[in-house]
C-alpha cells in the first residue's frame, strides 16, 4: 500500500522544492520506491510555470507529471470549482501513487496574492474513498468513508463544548432509478 505525504509550508515564503526534493532524496537514499507530485502550478509573480516538477526531472530519474496550470486553478476557484480541481489533482496524483512505494506531494505556499493557497492545501489533505455496488439493474448501493483534518480543533464531538482536530463519516446510500437509462451515468 503506497503512502503519500503532503508538504506544506508553516510560513510564507518557505521553499516547497527544495524540501521536497531533500525528502525524495533522503528516502530514495533508504531505498524507498519515491515518486514527487506537484498537483498545483505556485503562482508565480512574473506569471512563468511552477518549477518544482522540473527540478525534480533535472535532479532525479523521476518523471512528475505536470500540475494543473495557475490559470486554470484560478479559473476553477473563481467559479466554485474546488471539487474540479481536486478531482484534477487526484488524476495527476494516482497514476504516480500506483508506482510508488510513497508519493511526496507539494503543497502550495500562501502569499498576499495567493489567499486561496492555505484553503486548497487543507482540501487536498482531506481523505473520501467512496465504493459502488450494484445490486441490480436500476439499484445501486454506495459507501463512502470520509475523513477530515484540520490543525485547530474545529469538528464537533459527542461531547458538549469540546472540538476535534479530525473527524471519521460513513454514509451508506441506496440509489435506486428507473426509466430507460441504462448504464454507467
Amino acid at each position: 500500500m503506497a503512502r503519500t505525504l503532503l508538504v506544506v509550508p508553516t510560513a510564507a515564503g518557505a521553499s516547497l522544492a527544495r524540501t521536497c526534493l531533500g525528502v525524495v532524496r533522503a528516502l530514495d537514499r533508504q531505498g524507498v520506491n519515491v515518486g514527487f507530485v506537484k498537483p498545483v502550478a505556485q503562482p508565480r509573480p512574473d506569471g512563468g510555470p511552477d518549477r518544482s516538477a522540473a527540478l525534480v526531472a533535472a535532479i532525479t530519474s523521476l518523471r512528475p507529471p505536470d500540475p494543473v496550470s495557475t490559470a486554470q486553478l484560478e479559473q476553477q476557484l473563481g467559479s466554485g470549482g474546488l471539487d474540479v480541481v481536486l478531482e484534477k489533482a487526484v488524476a495527476i496524483w494516482q497514476p504516480v501513487h500506483d508506482q510508488y512505494d510513497v508519493v511526496v506531494v507539494e503543497g502550495l505556499t500562501p502569499g498576499p496574492a495567493k489567499l486561496y493557497a492555505s484553503g486548497l492545501n487543507q482540501a487536498l489533505k482531506e481523505t473520501t474513498a467512496t465504493f459502488d455496488y450494484k445490486l441490480s439493474e436500476g439499484f445501486l448501493m454506495r459507501y463512502e468513508w470520509r475523513r477530515d483534518f484540520s490543525n485547530q480543533p474545529s469538528f464537533l464531538t459527542s461531547t458538549q463544548n469540546v472540538l476535534s482536530k479530525e473527524q471519521n463519516t460513513a454514509t451508506l446510500g441506496l440509489i435506486w432509478w428507473w426509466g430507460n437509462k441504462e448504464g454507467a451515468w
